[in-house]
């Protein structure tokens, strides 16, 4: 256990010192009653049975009782002050890991598996919680007694208790030797356990896809293979835990039975210790060796906890997303310029190169392109999603990393290509964009994209759940509440990719003739795969392999480009009728 290990732990339970600090002034006294009560033995024998004493036989009957009462009350006091921290500890934590993954780049979420990152949150704080408040308050308990007991009986016979220190040396030596490999083997079986939720979630995700395949046999063998190796290690790992136990165990039982043989021989020749120290001396010896059992399957336990700290802090030493000060909320017009910019991936192949271009306030602006030109990726770095390698972003001619993040994306709408649903009402999908709009802007903008009919059909209307990832809604109905929400948040700019592909060209005809009076004000840019926004005449970007290689307005490109021409020819049949 490191020094860095000791402070994460710390900086979660100081949050509570004064409560933990209780809980251990009380497992102090409980500690010292325990110790009490055994010490009373010996006066029960060789004050009260020995010497026929009836008084004290009288008294310590009700002594040893009360005793044990006291003892109980303050255990229950003790366990709810440590389990009081335990909890409110974890949740500390859970928070502050969430809070610093949403900070973090859109990145991270592309390059770690959603299974990993949830088992992080869930499991490994759980195991930390575990490591630092549960097995921490057992460590932190039997420490006290051990500490307690041998200070005691080193007051009682100092020469019977020097004879407990010899086992101390093979106690350090078990630790040492099996610390490292169940260290490993924790880790281990976290990453095992990552793997499974990871596998689980892809699956359960893709169902769809799943059944239409035909694939179930293929995904139950792959999930025993994962589950396999995760119970091959957990075995191993709970195997560890057995030897060292059976070990320390082996050795404490006949070293108990030498301190019997060597007590009773001083007895017998020198009548010294009396029975009743000897037999006190044994009850604290019995108190002894189980709290020294648990502090050593507490030490081995903490391991698998400290191999969740080490992950919960890879994660913590990621970089969050960098912000500046600036608001954009609070810009009447806003004008927006690309210019000279570069962006890669992955460092190895630029998918924007040297791209420059300028969107006035107001503007309508239509990206047109194939797939893999790079069009999404131009809308993801106006948001932030994606920070370019070279050149700038300007808004207002400011850079765009000069803006507060939270702030210049709650200031812009975006209509995403994967819809988000959550698992929840209409009423409740609308308000997650804008949580303060009005019931008459909810009933404005579902108009607006016509969900209206759909809701007024539903026997709770906006209030009727619909399901988890929209199950019960078709992908053209996703998409018309996907830009509702983006109308309700009452944004400057609306980005929107590709937000009719699953509508029927009627209804993306209608769509944009009802909204095009309330883009008047507002700089909306849409990727549109099928043409749909070109009777609006926007403004028309045609891109390739990251380069703008043609801009200018519809009707001018529509009769002078040979590369819009060719594009609009590798439309269907049906698109081509529209234009």
């Amino acid at each position: 256990m490191s020094r860095k290990n000791i402070m994460f732990a710390y900086k979660y339970l100081k949050q509570n010192k004064f409560i933990w600090c209780t809980g251990i002034i009380i497992t102090i006294v409980a500690t010292i009653i325990r110790i009490k009560y055994s010490w009373l033995m010996k006066n029960l024998i060789d004050e009260a049975l020995i010497n026929k004493n009836y008084s004290l036989l009288v008294k310590y009957s009700i002594i040893f009782p009360l005793l044990v009462i006291i003892y109980s009350v303050l255990n229950y006091f003790k366990e709810y002050c440590f389990n009081y921290v335990s909890q409110k500890s974890i949740i500390q934590l859970r928070k502050d890991l969430f809070s610093h993954i949403l900070g973090l780049p859109y990145n991270f979420f592309l390059e770690n598996k959603d299974g990993d990152i949830i088992s992080r949150i869930v499991s490994d704080t759980e195991n930390t919680q575990e490591a630092f408040s549960d097995y921490i308050i057992s460590l932190i308990t039997n420490i006290i007694i051990i500490i307690s007991v041998v200070c005691w009986l080193l007051y009682i016979n100092w020469k019977l208790a020097l004879l407990m220190f010899g086992i101390v040396p093979f106690f350090i030596l078990i630790i040492k030797l099996f610390w490292e490999k169940i260290a490993t083997k924790s880790k281990e079986v976290a990453e095992d356990r990552a793997r499974v939720n990871s596998y689980l979630q892809e699956n359960i995700q893709s169902i769809e896809l799943v059944k239409l395949t035909g694939t179930t046999e293929i995904v139950l063998s792959k999930l025993t293979e994962l589950c396999s190796a995760w119970a091959k290690n957990i075995i191993n790992l709970r195997m560890k835990n057995v030897v060292v136990n059976n070990i320390w165990d082996s050795l404490l039982t006949p070293y108990q039975g030498f301190i019997f043989f060597v007590s009773g021989i001083w007895y017998i020749n020198y009548g010294s210790p009396s029975i009743g120290t000897i037999l006190a001396f044994m009850n604290f010896i019995d108190l002894l060796l189980p709290a020294t059992l648990t502090l050593i399957n507490d030490i081995t336990s903490m391991a698998k906890g400290i191999v969740s700290i080490n992950r919960l802090d890879e994660y913590f030493r990621e970089k969050i997303e960098t912000s500046g000060n600036r608001k954009m909320s609070v810009l009447k017009t806003i004008d927006i310029e690309f210019k000279n910019v570069y962006f890669s991936h992955n460092d190895t192949r630029f998918s924007i190169k040297n791209l420059s271009y300028k969107i006035d306030h107001g503007q309508f602006v239509s990206i047109l392109g194939s797939s893999g030109s790079g069009k999404s990726t131009f809308l993801k770095l106006l948001v932030r999603l994606y920070d370019i390698q070279s050149g700038h972003i300007l808004i207002n001619g400011v850079d765009i990393k000069e803006y507060d993040l939270y702030d210049l994306r709650k200031s812009i709408g975006f209509v995403q290509q994967d819809i988000y649903i959550i698992n929840g009402t209409f009423k409740e999908n609308l308000l997650y964009a804008n949580p303060r709009a009005t019931i008459e802007n909810i009933q404005d903008v579902i108009t607006a994209v016509g969900l209206n009919n759909l809701i007024a059909t539903l026997p709770l209307g906006l209030d009727t759940i619909i399901g988890e990832r929209g199950s019960t809604l078709s992908g053209g109905e996703k998409q018309r509440l996907s830009i509702a929400r983006a109308l309700l948040k009452e944004s400057k700019i609306i980005i929107m990719d590709e937000p009719t592909s699953a509508m029927d060209l009627k209804t993306e005809r209608k769509i944009f003739e009802d909204l095009k009076h309330r883009f008047k004000n507002m700089t909306v840019i849409v990727i549109d795969h099928r043409l749909s926004t070109m009777k609006l005449n926007p403004d028309v970007v045609l891109m390739e392999d990251g380069v703008i290689v043609e801009s200018g307005k519809y009707n001018y490109l529509k009769n002078n480009s040979e590369k819009l021409d060719e594009l609009i020819r590798l439309k269907n049949d049906e698109t081509q009728k529209m234009y």
